[in-house]
């Protein structure tokens, strides 16, 4: 394990109001340890019929993102074009949506399973129910001409998208509305170069840019509130944050996960495990990590300290 600096001076990030949970655990040293693999060697059952439909065997194939509540695993595969919700318990596995380009780390779950997945050849969302019919899409093509990741903020009432090409975050309604432009490229207001993958925390949104290599925290004004790991990553790829405020960055160069703390300083995750091969996308349910990682499907690892 490694302790560096991120700002000036060590300190603790500014995250009143974030909703988040600064408990002992969010500072302790973080190990991750195997839990299971989903991958081309799950034998799983798909449902390609209605709910109840006739099931057959097939694999997992190329996985690109991936989500989870509790025993619902939901994940993008590249190798079939489709959105997948597979229960963990059972095997069993139903193709929510077809996906004309599915080579895209954009997807997000919420509570009661509610499903918003980057459609990229509509440039758009699009909200899904738990059985996979579409409820309504998010697109504006002057703001959001290339949607690369989703998340949504405070009670679920503001649904946030990055921009690949302007690298900004487009705030949308429930109605699908655009209620604001965060972070417009060659103004003051520029919040990122390159966004690869975006997470709430509280009424804040997490930004990682793989150009500049960090991790930063905005609230919805384009207000800096804190910068993780930005010594510490060479080649950042995916992150997820948990309820704890610690920030999980995969960097390939390094092979390694860091995880950034509340009071600004950053570890590396003890694993014996090969983990950060190929990971496009994470997540964190509970105590448990989720890493897309490509063709090697879907690796699951066990947080300790878990965070209350």
């Amino acid at each position: 394990m490694f302790v560096v600096c991120l700002l000036t001076s060590c300190g603790v990030a500014n995250l009143s109001g974030t909703g988040v949970a600064l408990t002992p655990a969010a500072y302790a040293p973080v190990t991750l340890t195997p839990d299971k693999q989903i991958g081309s060697a799950s034998l799983l059952q798909m449902q390609t019929a209605e709910v109840g439909g006739p099931l057959r065997a097939v694999q997992l194939g190329y996985v690109s993102a991936v989500a989870a509540r509790g025993n619902d695993l939901f994940v993008i595969d590249v190798s079939r074009r489709a959105l997948l919700r597979v229960n963990l318990v059972s095997g069993e596995t139903r193709v929510l949506t077809s996906l004309a380009d599915a080579s895209t780390a954009g997807l997000y779950v919420t509570m009661d399973l509610n499903v918003y997945v980057v459609d990229k050849s509509n440039r758009s969302i699009r909200q899904l129910d738990w059985n996979g019919t579409t409820i309504r899409s998010y697109a504006d093509n002057a703001s959001m001409p290339a949607p690369v990741d989703v998340t949504l903020v405070g009670r679920g009432d503001k649904i946030v998208v990055a921009d690949g090409i302007f690298s900004q975050l487009v705030i949308f309604n429930r109605l699908g509305g655009v209620r604001g432009v965060v972070g417009e490229q060659s103004t003051a207001a520029e919040i990122a170069q390159s966004i690869t993958s975006i997470a709430a925390m509280g009424q804040d949104v997490l930004v990682l840019d793989s150009q500049m290599q960090e991790v930063t925290v905005f609230d919805l004004s384009g207000n800096r509130r804190a910068t993780y790991v930005e010594d510490a990553l060479r080649s950042p790829t995916a992150m997820a944050v948990d309820r704890c405020a610690r920030v999980f960055v995969a960097d390939q160069i390094a092979g390694k996960i860091y995880v950034g703390l509340p009071d600004m300083t950053t570890i590396e995750a003890l694993a014996n495990d090969n983990i950060v091969n190929h990971i496009t996308d994470m997540w964190i349910d509970g105590n448990l990590l989720y890493l897309a990682a490509g063709a090697d499907g879907v690796k699951v690892m066990h947080i300790e300290p878990s965070c209350p």
